[in-house]
């Protein structure tokens, strides 16, 4: 039985001693993949990022310029990398360690990734500590038509679905922009770059969206801060010239925001925007308020607006009344403003309740022309009926009764 033990000690150090010293699949046994590494993602998602890995012995974490960072495990030349909860990335690396291909997943999407290690000083110049420096103020174009704009959701309220960074969770840590109901159709509100950048990413949204320029979210990395990608969603593009890769200057239009839905025949609320940082410790969101130079947040005062801070849920207020959630969706608001109503420039120029005569407020005369098309039907998408269909229904009834009552005595 000694004998036996003896044997099978030997032979399994006869087995270790050719692995480690005569090739086989174990050539990169010991090595540490430590550093920076540049990626091309494809299948998808296309796109190019950085990853840094720091490892320790078996174990590694994964410092990702999309996400969070994330908890690896090394076995010889492969490392398995597990996204948040959703997803996962194999990477092969080379004998040098200088070079890897793998694949990844997350959530229902795939591809391939490879990646090649590059000083840091490359990966240093995307990445910006927010903690440390503040949010810098460069963007001095807005990305929509502020004019036809009626509302806008706060930073982490509870609208729309949890969408949280690294940091943060069970909050929507972006910005809802809601027009008024007489723009909400499609081909009408105008889209534009925030910034003079690269478009790193375009993908597709939920419903119709499968044709080259529909319904698409359009990411954007800001050539004066590239750490900073502005994420624009549900935009209807222009051309097939806005596409990965095309440089873009603050002010350019992208497109048009998709505002009907015809495979489900329904119509949006709004469309939205998001800023992602690429930070030391993982990626960070801020508000789109927070880059807004004092030049164009002006814009915002003009409709009402006091500070940037009517539009953000400060961390610490969000913790203090927490929202609940079941995956991404929303179970409750909170008990804190979600919204923030604009007023109207010129009276009421942009709000359409001033049916007429336009006296710049929503008054009886506006009452009157309202009950002039009480309870119509069919109501077409032409006009709707001169736009007294405020939610697009073909008929004038209590809802469209209710938006009107909201703006009533409005200057």
């Amino acid at each position: 039985m000694k004998n036996g033990n003896r044997i099978s000690s030997v032979i399994a150090a006869l087995v270790f001693f050719l692995r480690v010293f005569c090739g086989g699949s174990s050539f990169a046994l010991g090595m540490d993949y430590s550093g920076t590494y540049r990626c091309e993602i494809q299948g998808d998602v296309n796109s190019t990022e950085y990853i840094r890995i720091d490892q320790n012995g078996t174990d590694a974490t994964v410092f990702l310029s999309w996400d969070c960072p994330s908890y690896a495990t090394v076995d010889d030349n492969v490392m398995t990398v597990t996204l948040d909860t959703a997803g996962s990335m194999v990477l092969v690396f080379s004998q040098d360690g200088q070079t890897f291909s793998g694949t990844w997943e997350y959530y229902d999407i795939s591809g391939t990734i490879t990646g090649t290690k590059v000083d840091d000083s490359e990966w240093i110049q995307y990445y910006y500590d927010i903690d440390a420096n503040g949010v810098p103020k460069f963007v001095g174009t807005d990305f929509t038509e502020l004019e036809k704009i009626d509302r806008i959701s706060r930073f982490r309220s509870g609208e729309g679905h949890d969408y949280s960074d690294c940091n943060e969770s069970c909050r929507s840590m972006k910005h809802y922009y809601a027009p008024f109901d007489i723009y909400r159709e499609n081909n009408n509100i105008e889209l534009y770059s925030p910034i003079d950048g690269i478009i790193e990413n375009i993908q597709s949204e939920s419903h119709d969206s499968g044709g080259e320029l529909e319904n698409k979210q359009i990411r954007i990395r800001a050539t004066l801060q590239p750490a900073f990608i502005f994420v624009i969603f549900h935009t209807d593009l222009i051309s097939p010239d806005i596409a990965v890769g095309a440089p873009v200057q603050a002010g350019q239009l992208l497109g048009h925001a998709r505002m009907y839905h015809p495979d489900i025949n329904e119509y949006a609320g709004s469309f939205d925007i998001a800023v992602w940082v690429n930070t030391p410790s993982g990626q960070r969101y801020v508000s789109y308020f927070e880059t807004m130079t004092a030049s164009l947040f002006d814009e915002y005062i003009a409709r009402g607006a006091r500070c940037k801070c009517d539009f953000i849920i400060s961390q610490q207020e969000r913790d203090a009344d927490p929202l609940t959630c079941e995956g991404e969706q929303f179970l409750d608001s909170g008990h804190l403003e979600n919204r923030v109503n604009l007023s109207f420039i010129n009276g009421c120029d942009f709000c359409g309740p001033d049916f007429g005569p336009s006296d710049g407020a929503v008054d009886v005369w506006d009452m009157a022309y309202l009950v002039s098309y009480w309870l119509q039907t069919e109501c077409g998408i032409s006009s709707w009926c001169d736009g007294a269909d405020f939610d697009h229904s073909t008929i004038v009834d209590f809802v469209d009764f209710a938006t009107f009552s909201r703006h009533w005595l409005r200057e």
